[in-house]
């Protein structure tokens, strides 16, 4: 068994998104957020590729801007970039995109 080394705690989830990456946009999952980061999957992940500027599109959420880090078969990670809340507080964020996705 592999230890996870990532410091932030994931909220775990299975929430339709929007997903776009080089103009084109494609139907996906976000199956977990953390503080920094998201793995989302998609049918046409192959579209994507490491470094493309990424949209996910949460319905009932909004807008979340990223970069794709890495890809495997069906899946990406992707680092958040700044997301537009009230507060610039990293923990007020995921606390925020936690929540809603618990609620989803």
């Amino acid at each position: 068994m592999t230890e996870d080394l990532r410091r932030e705690e994931r909220e775990r989830c299975h929430v339709r998104a929007k997903v776009k990456a080089r103009g084109q946009t494609y139907h996906g999952w976000v199956h977990d957020v953390s503080a920094k980061g998201m793995r989302i999957s998609t049918d046409e992940v192959a579209e994507i590729w490491t470094g493309d500027e990424i949209e996910v599109d949460i319905e009932g959420f909004g807008v979340i801007l990223g970069t794709a880090r890495w890809r495997v078969p069906g899946r990406a990670g992707i680092l958040l970039h700044d997301m537009l809340y009230d507060s610039g507080d990293e923990g007020s964020r995921s606390a925020a995109l936690g929540k809603f996705l618990q609620n989803a």
